[in-house]
């Protein structure tokens, strides 16, 4: 919509963002109530979980996330938050996935929701130390790792699940989407591997 192609940069993004901050907010909000519109319709639909991936939050400073972002984030999770509960009274969970938040995991979960998602970029013990327990925590194998040997993608397994512990709601998952050439072999390897390995460690924990 602001910079017409892809880009790694966003230069005309945040130079809209820090210059025009009134058009801003009127962008922002037309994207905040289209998305709460179209999610909501999902819930309507049957949707058992809905997830915000906001894919750019490790591009911005942290002083310009809690300002320029932050508060539209917050907006959505709250409005779908309240139509889940209109559906169903425990309500349908809201996953939030702020990419790259690795710095500012204290803001991320100023903006509500069930579920934080991590990207591999985080070691998953200083995830746990880091988000509040209300929170389910979601994450983290690198997506790379699946074209890697399989007692690679174990060793890793084992390292997340373990930092993991007995913490209550770890939704085991990529650190991102799955690449397009990943072998649906090592996808299914790295389910069996989290299966076998979550169940080794709950018994050892009884």
């Amino acid at each position: 919509m602001i910079e017409g192609h892809g880009t790694r940069d966003y230069e005309h993004t945040k130079a809209l963002m820090w210059s025009e901050p009134e058009a801003w907010d009127r962008l922002m909000s037309k994207i905040t109530e289209t998305v709460i519109a179209y999610l909501s319709a999902q819930i309507d639909a049957g949707a058992q979980a809905i997830q915000v991936f906001d894919s750019w939050v490790g591009y911005v400073a942290p002083r310009d996330y809690e300002r320029s972002v932050l508060p539209y984030t917050k907006r959505v999770i709250e409005a779908l938050s309240e139509h889940g509960r209109q559906i169903v009274p425990e309500g349908v969970p809201i996953i939030h996935f702020p990419n790259g938040a690795t710095s500012m995991l204290d803001l991320a979960q100023q903006a509500g929701g069930d579920v934080i998602g991590i990207d591999w970029r985080l070691d998953m013990r200083q995830a746990v130390e880091q988000i509040d327990e209300r929170f389910a925590i979601q994450g983290n194998i690198d997506p790379v790792a699946l074209f890697g040997p399989d007692d690679e993608i174990e060793r890793i397994v084992v390292e997340i699940l373990e930092a993991v512990g007995t913490r209550p709601g770890h939704v085991f998952n990529l650190g991102h989407g799955i690449h397009k050439t990943t072998d649906p072999e090592k996808a299914r390897t790295l389910v069996r591997l989290v299966h076998e390995h979550s169940a080794r460690i709950r018994s050892v924990v009884a």
